[in-house]
Order: structure tokens, then sequence, then C-alpha cells
């Protein structure tokens, strides 16, 4: 049974809803705070499997993430940057998991290439300059996946394979490509099609054994099947799926119930000749969904380290786009603007890289309290307006999911942006020194200190250019120029919109 096939099914069904992936989030992050969850509070983190969604982008089959028609212009890894800040904007974390070598050899009858192509390589590095983290699966990577959203590790798994319900995962995530509906994903916000496998419980009745039981009967990727009984025939006996395999034969033979049009002898017959394939202790389909190979296989605890996701990487990021995406120059410092940004920005709150004060309703980043030490051996000391990044006169609410609209000084960010670029230190003048992004209100509620007792520098900064948490950055320009642009001027400039595209 297809991936297509499934998908119209479950919404046939009504278990399939469509949002905005950032709606999701906040929607989770309000549920976990309202039913008092020990995760309240804490990142929304999701799991990436990341194989077959590089591949749709490697051959460019569908509009991946984009309802517009695939673009020439949009390349491999402009794709992959735009999902990683689609994800960071929407508030949550991610972990990208990739197949292993011990995957299976076949799915559907074809024979799986063993060896990940070269690509993949450089997906890791857009990947990783995005602070979200890639993780090596033994074997599958949508069974690692399920294994880690049991650990409590990952909330939600970003797969285009609805499988992944079957293995264990409470939701599962799609990118909706489909240029019918009347939403469509942006360039800054992604549609997806959620799963939710406590829903097609509670609304079908049916648990996840009975859902292994109908993947067996109709098709998987491990095994095609019965022959002669389709997706067409499953939901008709779906309320029987949860009894022994022959009770369904009985069924299609029969029709005792009345729930079939008509009898189906000869489904009753292929699936009595396929019980013993399909239902015993080596099928390679309970194997499959059952006990499938992970990290957490041999012991409770998995005997590799999975990392957790940061904050972006800037060097990074622009190496990436300067080598893959090809931007260089004043057109990579406009689109950090549009493309980079404000995921940075709201990741850095998620993370409490950035703090919010709600008696002066000041945001601002404790680690630009701490001297610079530059490589002529002068140090810059932080001021009020290094360390003041985004104010609001709003008061944040932990119970909501509106958003608040805060312009953040991005001034730090533009010095360091053209450092990296080789750029004269009075060219990030030309660009916007200031960027308005809309928070979300629980994410600043989340990140609320009072500064008196957890920031006492933080409205009169007395920091010796000897600490010893110096940072030490190589320069060319003189120090009093850098330290001039570190301190910059603010604008209301937020600057226009550019495309991905190589």
């Amino acid at each position: 049974m297809g991936v297509k096939a499934k998908i119209q099914l479950l919404k046939k069904m009504g278990v399939l809803k469509t949002m905005f992936l950032d709606e999701f989030v906040h929607s989770q992050q309000l549920k976990r705070s309202k039913e008092k969850s020990k995760k309240a509070g804490q990142p929304y983190h999701i799991g990436v499997d990341a194989s077959p969604t590089l591949d749709r982008y490697r051959h460019s089959l569908i509009p991946y993430a984009r309802y517009q028609a695939h673009s020439p212009t949009d390349g491999f890894h402009s794709q992959i940057a735009r999902l990683a800040d689609q994800i960071a904007r929407s508030s949550a974390l991610s972990t990208w998991v990739f197949d292993g070598k011990q995957r299976p050899p076949v799915k559907r009858n074809v024979n799986v290439i063993p060896d990940e192509p070269e690509s993949y390589k450089d997906a890791r590095e857009t990947i990783s300059a995005f602070g979200d983290c890639c993780h090596m699966a033994p074997g599958e990577a949508k069974a690692e996946l399920a294994a880690m959203n049991t650990a409590g590790i990952i909330d939600a798994v970003l797969t285009d394979d609805s499988n992944a319900i079957l293995l264990g995962v409470q939701y599962v995530l799609r990118i909706n490509s489909d240029s019918n509906t009347n939403a469509h994903s942006t360039e800054t916000r992604l549609l997806i099609d959620v799963c939710d496998a406590q829903e097609i419980e509670n609304r079908l009745g049916l648990t996840r054994g009975d859902l292994i039981t109908y993947a067996a009967i109709v098709g998987n990727d491990y095994d095609s099947g019965v022959n002669g009984v389709g997706p067409e025939l499953g939901p008709e006996c779906d309320e029987y799926l949860a009894q022994v395999c022959q009770q369904i034969c009985d069924e299609f033979k029969y029709n005792t119930h009345g729930h079939l049009m008509t009898t189906r002898q000869a489904a009753s017959t292929a699936l009595a000749n396929s019980q013993k394939r399909i239902f015993n202790s080596e099928s390679a389909v309970l194997k499959a969904f059952i006990m499938p190979l992970t990290s957490w296989s041999v012991t409770s605890a998995p005997h590799v380290l999975v990392k957790s996701p940061k904050q972006h990487d800037l060097k990074k990021a622009v190496d990436v786009f300067c080598r893959f995406i090809k931007w260089k120059g004043d057109r990579l410092m406009h689109n950090l603007h549009t493309h980079f940004w404000a995921g940075m920005i709201i990741r850095m709150i998620t993370l409490k890289y950035l703090w919010f004060d709600p008696q002066t309703g000041n945001i601002f980043a404790p680690s630009h309290q701490e001297s610079i030490m530059f490589s002529h051996g002068h140090a810059f000391h932080p001021t009020p307006q290094s360390i003041i990044i985004g104010h609001t006169r709003k008061l944040p609410s932990a119970q909501t999911m509106d958003c608040i609209q805060v312009t953040f000084l991005i001034v730090t960010f533009l010095g360091q942006a053209v450092i990296y670029l080789n750029l004269a230190i009075g060219s990030a003048k030309k660009f916007p020194q200031s960027i308005r992004i809309s928070v979300p209100s629980f994410l600043l509620a989340a990140s609320a200190v009072i500064t008196a007792e957890k920031n006492t520098s933080y409205t009169n900064p007395q920091l010796s250019a000897s600490s010893s948490s110096q940072h030490y950055i190589e320069l060319s320009d003189s120090d009093s120029d850098v330290e001039k642009e570190l301190i910059g001027n603010t604008s209301s400039d937020t600057g226009t919109d550019i495309e991905w595209g190589e």
C-alpha cells in the first residue's frame, strides 16, 4: 500500500489534520503547559527522517516544502536550508536521523543501495549550520526515530512514511505539497499533515497492534501482504482487526456481519494461505514493526550518544551559503536578513540564550556581557546596546498562542558576518540594523527572569578585560572601528524578501 493511498485513507477516516508547523508546535507547547507535563517549558523536539527527505530534494521529485512547481534554481542545499529555517522559526529543535548500514536490503521488492550518496555529507554541514543535529541509526531511521520518541528524546517525527505510526510514534508529521489545498507552504512557514496515534485509537478504535495487522494484510515495506486483499477491503473489517486472523478469514468468506458488499471467497482463501507466513515469530513484518534494530535494541539505554541541538553557527552558515548555495558578499548579507536571523533569534530564545525581563520589557543576551579580546591585545567592553537585543511593552502570557511583534537589534551579528566574509567592517552599515520578528508569547514567558537575581551586570555591566571567559576574534581593522561597529546604530528597516536559490 503506497504512501499516497495511506494518506488518502487517513484523510477519508478524518484523522489527518493539516496545519502549519508553527501552529502545531505552539499548540503542543500550550498543551504541555495546561496539563502540567514534566516537559512543560522544554523546547519541542522534532526528529526528521533524513534519507527520504534528502532523496526527494536530491532528485527534485516533488516541490517539497513549497506549493510552487520546482524551480531549477531551487537546489538541493537551498531546500535543506529552507526546511531547517522553517523548523527554527516554529521554535522547535530538530535531529536528522539517517539510515544505517544494517537497514533491510530489500524494500517493496526493490534492492536498497547500501551506500549513501556523497551529497549527504554536504547536507550534514548545512543542517549543523542551523544548530540541528545529525544522528546515524544502526538500521532504519524511522525505527530509530520511534525508539527516540519512546525514550522521550524527540516529540514528533517528520517523515513521508506513515508506517512510523506502526513503529510506535505518537505524532507523525508529513510535509503537505498538495497544490489543491487552500493553504500552502511559504518561504518561512511549513504546511504539514499531522497524524496522531492517540486520535486514531480514540476515533477509530484501532490500536498499534490493529494497525500492524492491517499493514501485514494489505502490504507494507517488508511484505507484499495478501494477494487480492487491498486497502479497500481493510477498512470494512477495521473493528475485527484486533481479533485473530481466522476470524477475519471467516468474515471475508461468509460476510457474517454484513459489512462487506459481497462475500470475498478468494480473499479469505488467500489470507488463510498467507497466515503462517505473515503471523509467526519469524515474520519479517512483525520483526520490522515490533522488534526493529535500533540503538536501544540490546539495552534500555542507547549505546551511542544522541547529541542535543544547539544555537545556529553563524560562521559555518556563512561558509555553507558561500560554497553550496553560491551566496556571496552583499547578496549573502541581504539573504541572512530574510532567511537566517529570525530563526536564529527564535532558537536563541528557545534555548534560553536570550532572556526576557518582564519588569523592563527588555530581551537581552547574557553571553554578550563577556569581554572580547581582539588579536591586537585590546579588549571590547560590552555596552547596553550590545546586551539589550530587543524590547516589547506587551507582557507575554504562557497560556496563549498569540505572538508578540518584537524589533531586535542585530548589529553584533552583522559585525560578525562581515568579518567571516572578509568585508570591510564599515560595510555592515549598508544592511538593516534591526529585524522585526513575531515571537510566540509563551516563548517569551518561558524565558522570563528576574534580572536582580540572575543577571546582576545587566543594567550596569562592569567587566574586566582580564576576565577568564574572554572570546578572541582575529581582525585586521583597528580596535576602535570594531568597537563602534559592534555597538552600531539602530534602524527599523527590515529589508526586502529574497527567495532561496542557487
